[in-house]
């Protein structure tokens, strides 16, 4: 069995590269929802934790609701033999729904937090969502991030030290963290929860009321 660190011992590595030694000025409390949100953001980008929902239809509906935990969307089945769903864009779809022509295979848009599939199938018809589903949160000490590898989970132990570092005014080092974090990873994919994982500088536009006359 691969050992793993738990949050307590996860956040002890963060305050060991800080000057606030007395836990003050950056909290226990921060470093923990950086942790979380670091592993958060390494289960979107590496596509970790897996799930299935399934269900039925209900035409009154005319849709499906993603699950609450749904970070992707990887593929919609729908039918008694469990049909793949051609996923499209919004333009597609309407190009579709507003025609007097119907495609060869069911469609469907993401829309709203929702699935709307083209025809509409019929009341009670099963379906199956394939989904990468958020992590467990870490809220214990005891807890250990399950679905890291230990490369991983002192990834985001760096995730957390850059947010830490930012906060404590070291920009470089902050940034240097941040880069150890992120290094050889994918991008985030396109449905996944917005995450802030870096400084945002805000760089004021030239105003005409700052010229010199």
């Amino acid at each position: 069995m691969t050992w793993l660190p738990t949050l307590a011992q996860m956040r002890d590595r963060v305050f060991y590269v800080l000057r606030d030694s007395e836990r003050a000025f950056v909290t226990a409390t921060e470093v923990d929802y950086w942790l979380n949100e670091g592993y958060l953001d390494l289960n979107a980008r590496l596509r970790l934790t897996q799930d299935i929902d399934t269900g039925t239809f209900v035409l009154a509906t005319g849709s499906i609701a993603l699950p609450a935990d749904c970070l992707e969307l990887v593929s919609v089945w729908i039918g008694d033999t469990l049909t793949r769903v051609t996923l499209v864009d919004h333009d597609t779809y309407m190009s579709w729904a507003t025609s007097d022509e119907t495609p060869e295979v069911t469609i469907a848009q993401v829309w709203a937090n929702a699935i709307e599939p083209y025809p509409l199938p019929a009341d009670g018809t099963a379906y199956a969502l394939y989904y990468i589903s958020q992590p467990t949160e870490l809220t214990d000490g005891g807890h250990s991030p399950v679905s890291l590898t230990p490369e991983l989970a002192q990834r985001v132990v760096n995730y957390a030290r850059a947010q830490a570092k930012w906060k404590e005014g070291e920009a470089d080092e902050g940034d240097r963290y941040y880069s150890l974090f992120v290094e050889g990873l994918p991008g985030q994919p396109r449905l996944t929860h917005r995450l802030h994982p870096g400084r945002i500088d805000l760089v004021p536009e030239a105003s005409p009321f700052d010229e010199e006359w």
